[in-house]
This record gives C-alpha cells, structure tokens and sequence, in this order.
C-alpha cells in the first residue's frame, strides 16, 4: 500500500503519538505506532496502556495495519525536505518512506501484535470549546505534585456543576483552580478519581491546535475527548482522593497588591539568580505604593528591587518561593495580577482582573 502525504501533515500526526509511546517500555511494541495506510490516508495509534491517542487523516478504508518505532518515525521524517512524503508498506516487513531523493526502510511488526483499545461502557458528559479547554487546562497543571506515591495529589481533580467544568490541582505547597463553560450534562469523572496531569496537557495542545466542539465521554475508570475532525484521547483515571482545597482557601484578606505582570515577573526572575537555596527563598515587603523584592545569598551577593504597585492595606513582609509564584503568574495571560494576603504565614492568593473563573495560592517561606 502507498500513501503519498505532506510532510507537515504527517508531523502533525506522529509528533503528539510519539510523546505517548514510552522510551523504554516494558512491551517493546508500546514504543511503537500503530499506523493504518491507505492510498487515501492514514490513521495512527499510540499507547502506554494509560493514555491513548487516534489521529486519522483522508480515508483509512481497506489500509494496511502495521507497527513502527515511533521516535525512529518520527526522527526520519522530521529530517526530510518539506514537501510531500511517500509510505510504501509493500516491502517484506519493511516501512519505506522517501522524499526528495532520500530513502529510509524502517523495520516493521504485524498491527495484529499492538494492544487493542480497553474495553469501557462510555456514557456522553457534555462537550466543551477547544480553546476554552486548552486554557482551563493550561491553568492547572503546573500545580499538581510529580510525586507518584503522592495519592490524591498526583492527578488533576475534576468536578462539574451544571454548565460548568471546574479543574484543580495541588502539590501542597500551591494550589491552582480554573473553571469552563460547557454544553451538556453528567459527570466526567464519578468517585475517587484523578484525571493524570500528563494525558492533560497533551489534551491541551490538541485542544489549542483544533478549535471547535470536544466531545466528553466518561466511563468508570476512563474519560474521553474526540475533536471535531475525529482526533481521540483517552486516559485512565488515577485512583486517589483530592483533598477539600476550599478549607484552605482564605476567607478575606487584610492587604492587597496589584502589579503588572510584567514587572513582577522580571523581578521574580532577577531575584532567583541570587536566590541559590533549593526552596528559591526571596523576601516580597509590601510598602505604601510597591512591592519590594529583596534576597541575600552568601554565596552568590545581594538583589533588592522595587516594583510600582496598588496597595491596599499596611507594610508587612512575606517570604515566597520564586519559581512557585513564576509559575503561577505564567499560567494566566493577563497584565495584571492581584496578590491578597494576610499574615506573614498566611496563603497568598493570586487573583486576575476580570477573571473570577480562576485563581491560585502559593503557600509563604519562612525568612528567620
């Protein structure tokens, strides 16, 4: 069978596939694709028995099933000039893909050989716009713990509220919470239940390149988003309780702080070029119209900087993790951005303009 493709359209496919297929599976043929080629088109399959992805482009009727390394695939044709690109699968267990010249024959495994989609009683959850998905994801992730053994903190909770889909997540020093409209109704995720951070933002990035209406299907222990030109991912949930993250959200503040993002964005970032310990301590004093950044470092000298600000309430000190409080004003695209505290050793809750729809806390440092 031969399928004669632009290069382009064919990375678009193996690129999201190959970030699933893992380096060094335990089942060799999880580090592979599963590739369906027609003379009309091309479906491609990836897994690591967690999350899974199916991609199509043209008409697959009647194509040939194979398997390929993915990262070999992916490798090839990333190297070949832009234009078309030609797959011949016709060559005794040899994939041939050629263009401008160049010739590779990568070997090849009976499609029969990969694992077949798991077995889910799916019921329909509503649908959401794939901007509005990618965002609200987007919003999240950053703060949920890469500790596996982290039970209830390792996975992005999900709860839905008529035609509202609200994400949350937290490693226990940050919280992040952001919520979407959406059509329809049910639950996406019933019970114990975590939605995995990585099938997240992958979901993300689909999102964002394919705009329209996302379908959500839900089962037991699954969940499922297709596109609107058929693109599938599903994942299995992660079992885990996530804590009440409302018990920890401040019921007012005594002092706020409103700056641009910008400004202090770079004055968190100058800050942690001295800020040497493993915590990225750097010391926030809220003045009378600034915000001032200070740390001090024996090893690596002193930085103090002052950021114009709208202040409200008394002078205080407050010590934070840069890099936490970076991350979280990255994940929101505005100017500005509201911090709302109260004690020294009080949450600070970072708040956008405009947008009650979102919001963080970072936990403060001591700096005694």
């Amino acid at each position: 069978m031969t399928l004669t493709i632009p290069r382009s359209t064919l990375l678009d496919l193996l690129i999201p596939a190959a970030s699933i297929a893992p380096r060094k599976p335990s089942n060799p043929v999880l580090g592979h694709v599963l590739l369906d080629v027609a003379e009309q088109g091309i479906a491609v399959d990836a897994t690591d028995t967690a999350i899974r992805l199916s991609m199509q482009h043209g008409d697959t009727m009647h194509g040939e099933r194979l398997t390929v390394d993915a990262a070999d695939l992916l490798n090839v044709v990333r190297s070949l000039a832009a234009g078309d690109v030609t797959l011949d699968t016709g060559n005794n267990g040899r994939l041939i893909v050629s263009a401008a010249g160049s010739t590779f024959k990568l070997p090849t495994t009976d499609g029969e050989d990969y694992p077949p989609p798991q077995s889910h009683t799916w019921r329909p959850a509503g649908s959401i716009e794939g901007d509005a998905l990618a965002r609200v994801i987007g919003e999240v992730t950053y703060a949920a713990s890469t500790d596996e053994n982290r039970y209830g903190l390792n996975g992005i909770h999900c709860e839905t509220s008529g035609g509202i889909l609200r994400l949350a997540s937290t490693d226990g020093s940050r919280l992040a919470w952001s919520e979407c409209s959406r059509e329809g109704d049910g639950e996406v995720v019933v019970g114990r239940r975590l939605m995995p951070a990585p099938g997240l933002r992958l979901l993300a990035k689909l999102a964002a390149a394919e705009c329209g209406t996302w379908a959500v299907e839900a089962a037991d222990s699954a969940v499922s988003w297709t596109s609107p030109g058929g693109t599938r991912l599903s994942m299995r949930l992660i079992e885990g309780e996530f804590p009440d993250y409302r018990q920890v959200m401040p019921k007012g503040w005594t002092r706020s702080v409103e700056v641009r993002t910008a400004d202090l964005s770079g004055g968190l970032k100058r800050a942690s070029i001295v800020a040497s310990d493993k915590n990225h301590t750097i010391t926030m004093s809220v003045a009378s119209a600034s915000l001032d950044i200070t740390t001090r470092s024996h090893d690596t000298g002193d930085m103090s900087e002052s950021v114009p600000a709208e202040v409200n309430g008394e002078s205080m000190q407050i010590g934070v993790n840069a890099r936490m409080m970076l991350d979280a004003l990255g994940s929101v695209d505005s100017s500005s951005v509201a911090l709302e505290m109260g004690e020294p050793l009080d949450p600070i809750v970072l708040r956008w303009p405009g947008r009650s729809d979102v919001g963080a806390i970072v936990m403060p440092m001591r700096i005694d």
